[in-house]
């Protein structure tokens, strides 16, 4: 059983030996160049989130993995350090770190990312050496001030105001180790002294004796002093000091302890590191090195140690930053060159080969060739001496072991060597020009021993194969190979020799059939291969050829298809130059690159990278240098040094990474914590939700998974539920942006893998995105209202819509129905028109000959001449009539004449002339031509002309000013032309809405003027006309600014058959009847004739039709006083500076209509006396009750009754004399029964009312009447006159004597009854009393009581007057 347990420990120990030979620890450098804000470090530790914190001389440093964060004294955004130079660091239980400074103790809040003090009675604790927590998680403080404790809550409590303390360290349970200045001490919890050593008692002369306290894991206790590193022997209960080996190597000046996974302790002092096994008591120094040696510290004097969960070993130096080395490598081994000492003497190591005794020939390119004893650990060296027992060059490009076991080396310029095992001495080939038995050239890359036994030698200029009888050198197909430099060479499995060429692809030579076959990528049939610069070729163990090119990655030949496949970085390779090639156990094949290794499983594809990051010190593989020896162990030369593992010992890190959210970005910048955006109150590594405003649409999640072992080299993948569906695919990149997120709750997830596949746990934060304020709960509740209201609306509109269907159905069937009657109308029009024209022309052929005769009086001239004017005018609209009729039913002729047709155009305008000076009309006529001659309809021409200039004369005031423009225009037709005729005037204009009516038959606008006034064809005439001639009409207005006309007509320029129409010379025979125009020169303002003498009563008579207003004039000027107006503004100033008494309106007249003048009147109580007669067109029985409703006296329509007005005059004036009588005779109007002005009844009865109000009043006069009736005193006495032709005094007292009657007959005396009507003095009431009854009062009860039964009415009126009810 012993032998057994032996042999498993010495097969441990071997293998403990094999794999860690030539082995150092690698030092890997954090210093300024990386982001550390001072080279000099006093302490380091690790959180629980796996940060690693540097404190500085000058700043605190957390580290990530990724990169470095600073705080120093005076930051604002972080609280503040107590001060910049951090002595120590303490994570504490409760997720807390404390930070010694050199003026005090603070806190690190993760929440806030700040740095909190810590004061003692509202100071600072000052110089801060050690920090210390309990088992009890109680933190004990070192401090310059004292000792304290610091409890969970962060409050400090001073222990002891001793200054010397330097470290704690707990023993046994309540039980302490206690450094001080002056020695080192055992303690219990109250602070008793258990035992002072005396054997560390400290030198009092030197300054500084004690530096630090540390516990191992099996309890011991290790002191570091100036002396140097003492540990406690419990069974000895003393220390001793820790001895190494060698003198040199004496440990001193120890300031830092702590100790590996593997128990061993290290010591960091001033001279560098020291690694002190317990067991078997050897030590490992490590001191700087001044070339920057990965395997050697930065700076000698180390301040401090510590061992991270990753048993990873950190060491803050003093000048040299943080150095840290990785205890659990991958499992490569470095086999660093050190000169030839003891390890290999090159340092870019090129072929490898393994002899029969099991020793490695290591061929290098600067320092020939390494032979490495495994067994014994020992190497060999073989360079260039220039003797027969050295090589002949130290650059060694090729090495090969023949059958014989001779050692045969290509070289770099110096030809090849033979190295004979028996003998030692080395045999020189070289390249003789003269002889052709010499090898080719003296640059020797590739060797190859085949299965018979021959000698192959690849060199720069084609291959050459080794005689052994003779002791010389062949060349190889000369005409095939040629002088190519050849870079490798492989026997296959059936014994074809493939060729491998720097620059000129692959050849492959069968030696049974002596064939020889070139791939070459630039053949037409190259067979796949994508490159020509083939560095290795490779045989697997299912004898698939592999080859390793430079920039075409890794080739595979497929002996079925005859084909090359390669696989390049983008199918998972790190690098596409691959320079070696071997297979593992496993069947995957390990390619050496120029940016490491790469694992490739052939079968799957699938590929793992081995670089910096995982395992590698450097990444640059050297070409064609690769080996596995018999144990499977593979070796790989580097450009530094080579490496050696075997496959199954490679380590993968099983530890996962842990992933920490590291900012949070909006719109790219950070947020800050606690910041004015309201988002983060704590740090966003701290925090499970976050929300967002719906405009803060753009942002980063920045997050870092710690991994120590390959920085930078983690993959991350996550994604964000609620807006993806998977994961993204993994990536180095730590950073997830998102934009444009639509308002809801999204949880991010996100995860981290090392290198080696090993996934952290899941991190999520909550998102939520807030609505838009259009998108809240409330909005969504006004939305629904909308969406109910939009259906509501939506079904009203369609219901809506049926209607304005079923009414534009409506409408279409009544414009048909209108259409037709219009028809029938112009029908009817035209029928009557025949029947008029007869006895029209009768009428008037009978007035022409009445008028020949000169008997008669100038009056009854006058009467004719108005018939005639009148009888023509009829018959010129009748023909205008007849001709739109024709136009319209396309029943007229177009009679072309040919002509000038400007001319004719001129004498058309000029005909007017009678009317324009009648008018005081400016009137203008141009042309762009002179002369224009066309075949043009005269009368057609005419017509609208005529038409278009009469409606403008009408439409122009007095003095007013018309043009007419005649324009011709080039046409697209040849021998046409166009004529553009502009008539315009300074006229009132037309509003829009009329412009687009004018052209409809009979149409005549809101109230036009009497000028303006006409039957409502001309227009249309001239639009019917326009368009049977082939042209168009446009009308353009602007109200109070004038009108313009512009008609457009082809004319043919052009006749084959001129000479065969009628020519036309002008228009001068043209004569324009004034009767036909119905023109208003000027309006009169009045009309007083008076035939019969003086006449009482004035007459106002307002109508816009000038002849029929003269003849009113006339007819009533020989019984009235006569005054006239054209419309009811003119006849308002007329009544305000002369009442009349009766008015005669006509309803429908411009500016004001008599309907609105009615009202006016009888709406103003200085007016509504007056009787006001209307005369209309209007004949309904509606029309009649609307205009009695309004308040006129009487209403006539027309064609009237001209006795039936005169009487209508005369009885309007009698009923109101009527009225003045009744009531002088009875005192009252209530029992008057002829018609009577309502209003002016009312106001009757309104004064009464006053008078009897103020009966009794002496007062009450003239003044006082007035204001009570809201009039002036004129105007009172105005209205009295007119209604009882009384003046208001007068009507005051005839109403106080009426009512004194009453009195009288009721008994009271006479003084009495005079107070009480109103009289201060009783004799002037008899005089006035007598004066109007002829009797005095005291007679009248008894004389006159049959003569006031009489006068019954008054006696009635005055009775109810004064009852007291009244």
């Amino acid at each position: 059983m012993q032998r057994i347990v032996l042999c498993i420990l010495f097969l441990a120990l071997a293998i403990s030996v094999e794999t860690t030979a030539g082995e150092k620890p690698v030092f890997h450098k954090i210093t300024t160049h990386d982001g550390l804000s001072h080279s000099t470090v006093y302490t380091i530790a690790q959180d629980h989130k796996g940060y690693i914190w540097i404190g500085t001389r000058e700043g605190l440093n957390r580290y990530n993995s990724y990169g470095l964060k600073t705080y120093y004294n005076g930051q604002e955004n972080t609280g503040g350090l107590s001060a910049d130079r951090i002595l120590c660091l303490k994570p504490a239980s409760e997720q807390r770190l404390f930070i010694g400074t050199s003026e005090g103790l603070d806190r690190y809040d993760y929440q806030t990312d700040r740095v909190e003090n810590i004061h003692y009675q509202g100071k600072p604790l000052g110089y801060i050496k050690c920090l210390f927590e309990s088992s009890d998680a109680l933190l004990y403080v070192c401090a310059e001030s004292g000792l304290y404790l610091i409890d969970k809550q962060n409050k400090a409590t001073r222990l002891s105001e001793e200054s010397n303390t330097l470290a704690i360290a707990e023993y046994k349970t309540d039980v302490f180790w206690l450094m001080t200045s002056k020695g080192v001490y055992l303690v219990n919890k109250m602070g008793d002294v258990i035992k002072e050593y005396a054997d560390l008692k400290p030198n009092l002369k030197t300054r500084n004796n004690f530096y630090c306290l540390f516990k191992d894991n099996q309890g011991t206790m290790w002191v570091g002093t100036q002396e140097g590193a003492f540990w406690y022997l419990p069974q000895k209960d003393k220390f001793e000091k820790v001895e190494t080996a060698e003198e040199k190597s004496a440990v001193s000046l120890v300031r830092a302890i702590n100790e590996d996974d593997q128990n061993r302790i290290w010591i960091g002092t001033e001279k560098g590191m020291y690694v002190y096994d317990k067991v078997s008591g050897n030590t490992e120094h490590y001191a700087q090195s001044f070339d920057q040696s990965p395997y050697a510290l930065s700076d000698q004097s180390v301040y401090c140690i510590l061992k991270s969960r990753e048993n990873i070993m950190w060491m803050g130096t003093y000048f040299g930053g943080v150095n840290f080395v990785k205890l659990r490598e991958s499992g490569f081994v470095k086999v660093v060159p050190d000169g030839g000492e003891n390890s290999l003497s090159g340092k870019a190591v090129s072929q490898l080969t393994e002899d029969r005794q099991g020793r490695l020939w290591i061929g290098s390119e600067d320092a020939g060739v390494s032979v490495w004893d495994k067994e014994r650990q020992h190497f060999t060296y073989f360079t260039s001496k220039n003797s027969p027992s050295s090589i002949s060059g130290n650059n060694v490009h090729a090495l090969q072991q023949d059958g014989e076991g001779n050692i045969w080396l290509g070289t770099f310029l110096e030809g090849l060597d033979r190295y004979d095992p028996a003998t030692g001495k080395f045999t020189n080939y070289r390249h003789d020009p003269t002889d052709s038995s010499t090898i080719s050239h003296n640059n020797v890359f590739s060797l190859l021993c085949d299965s018979r036994d021959n000698l192959w030698v690849g060199t720069w200029e084609g291959i050459n194969i080794y005689d052994r009888k003779k002791d010389h050198f062949r060349k190889f197909k000369p005409q095939g190979v040629g002088e190519r430099f050849v870079y490798d060479l492989l026997e296959d499995d059936l014994g074809k020799i493939w060729i491998c060429t720097r620059n000129d692809g692959i050849f492959r030579y069968d030696p049974v059939t002596d064939q020889l076959e070139w791939f070459n990528k630039d053949h037409h049939d190259n067979h796949g291969l994508t490159v020509n610069k083939v560095i290795h070729v490779f045989q697997d163990s299912k004898n698939r050829l592999w080859f390793g090119t430079l920039n075409g990655g890794v080739l595979q030949w497929d002996r079925t298809a005859k084909r090359f496949s390669a696989f390049t970085k983008s199918d998972g390779l790190s690098n596409n130059n691959v320079y070696g090639i071997l297979e593992d156990q496993q069947g995957n094949l390990w390619l050496s690159t120029n940016n490491g290794l790469t694992v490739l499983d052939p079968t799957t594809g699938q590929t793992k990278i081995y670089d910096k990051s995982n395992g590698l010190q450097d990444a640059q593989f050297n070409f064609k240098s690769s080996y596995k020896d018999k144990g499977g162990r593979m070796y790989f030369g580097t450009v530094n040094g080579m490496y050696h593992f075997h496959p199954d010992s490679i380590n993968a890190i099983k530890t996962p990474p842990s992933i920490h959210f590291t900012e949070l970005k909006l719109f790219n910048k950070p947020l800050e914590v606690g910041g004015a955006d309201g988002i983060l109150f704590s740090q966003i590594d701290e925090v499970e939700s976050i929300t967002l405003k719906y405009s803060q649409n753009v942002i980063t999640f920045d997050f870092v998974a710690t991994n120590y072992f390959s920085p930078g080299k983690n993959v991350y993948a996550y994604y964000l539920e609620g807006f993806e569906k998977d994961w993204n695919k993994p990536d180095e990149k730590h950073s997830a942006t998102y934009t444009n997120l639509s308002p809801g709750r999204y949880t991010f997830h996100v995860k981290a893998a090392n290198p080696d596949g090993v996934w952290s746990r899941e991190r999520t934060i909550l998102l939520t995105v807030a609505p838009p304020f259009w998108w809240t709960s409330w909005a969504k509740v006004i939305y629904g209202l909308l969406v109910v209201a939009a259906v509501f609306g939506y079904r009203r509109y369609l219901y809506l819509r049926h209607q304005e269907k079923m009414t534009y159905q409506l409408e279409k069937v009544e414009k048909e129905k209108m259409q037709e009657l219009n028809q029938h109308k112009l029908n009817f029009f035209t029928y009557i028109s025949h029947e008029f024209k007869t006895p029209l022309t009768l009428i008037i052929a009978v007035i022409d000959k009445f008028l020949d005769h000169q008997d008669h009086s100038s009056h009854q001239k006058e009467d004719f001449k108005l018939i005639k004017r009148n009888a023509s005018r009829l018959h010129f609209l009748i023909d205008q009539l007849m001709e739109f009729r024709k136009t319209e039913s396309d029943h007229t002729d177009l009679k072309p004449k040919w002509g000038d047709v400007i001319l004719f155009l001129r004498d058309t305008f000029s005909a007017f002339v009678p009317l324009y000076h009648k008018k005081d009309i400016t009137y203008h006529f141009t042309t762009d031509c002179r002369a224009f001659e066309a075949l043009f309809d005269d009368d057609k021409l005419e017509k609208i002309v005529t038409n278009l200039v009469s409606n403008a004369i009408k439409s122009t005031p007095t003095f007013g000013e018309i043009t007419m423009q005649a324009e011709m225009k080039a046409s697209a037709i040849p021998g046409h032309a166009w004529l553009s005729i502009h008539v315009e005037d300074n006229g009132r204009g037309l509003p829009k809405e009329e412009l687009d009516k004018i052209f409809m038959p009979f149409y005549q606008g809101d109230n036009p003027s009497p000028a303006e006034a006409g039957s409502g064809i001309g227009l249309a005439l001239v639009n019917s006309l326009t368009k049977y001639l082939g042209g168009s009409i446009i009308a353009e207005s602007t109200v109070d600014q004038g009108t313009r006309i512009t008609v457009n007509l082809p004319l043919q320029t052009t006749s084959d058959k001129k000479q065969e129409y009628i020519k036309v010379e002008g228009n001068k025979g043209l004569l324009i009847d004034e009767d036909y125009y119905h023109l208003e020169v000027k309006a009169d303002d009045s009309q007083k004739n008076n035939l019969e003498g003086e006449v009482t009563y004035e007459l106002l008579i307002v109508e816009d039709n000038e002849e029929m207003r003269k003849f009113l004039a006339s007819y009533f000027s020989r019984c009235y006083k006569v005054t006239t107006a054209n419309d009811g503004i003119a006849a308002l100033e007329i009544i305000g500076k002369r009442v009349p008494d009766v008015i005669i309106s006509d309803v429908v007249m411009p500016k004001m209509g008599g309907d609105e003048l009615c009202i006016t009147i009888k709406n103003n109580i200085d007016t509504s006396h007056i009787p006001f007669i209307l005369l209309t067109a209007k004949s309904t029985m509606e029309s009649k009750i609307e205009g009695l409703e309004i308040g006129a006296d009487a209403y006539l329509p027309k064609p009237f009754n001209l006795q039936e007005l005169r009487l209508m005059v005369k009885n309007t004036l009698e009923s109101r004399n009527s009225l003045k009588h009744h009531f002088l005779k009875f005192g009252s109007v209530d029992n008057y029964e002829r018609p009577v002005n309502n209003k002016d009844h009312k106001f009757l009865n309104k004064l009464i009312e006053i008078v009897h109000q103020n009966l009794d009043d002496p007062a009450f006069n003239i003044a006082g009447f007035s204001k009570e009736a809201g009039v002036s005193r004129t105007l009172l006495h105005m209205k009295l006159k007119k209604l009882v032709n009384l003046s208001a005094t007068e009507f005051v007292k005839a109403i106080r004597l009426k009512k004194s009657t009453n009195l009288l007959k009721a008994g009271s005396n006479v003084s009495e009854v005079a107070y009480k009507v109103g009289f201060n003095d009783p004799n002037y009431f008899s005089r006035a009393f007598k004066e109007k009854y002829g009797v005095p009062p005291s007679e009248y009860k008894g004389e006159c009581e049959s003569k006031d039964n009489k006068k019954g009415d008054l006696q009635a009126f005055i009775d109810n007057r004064s009852s007291p009810d009244t």
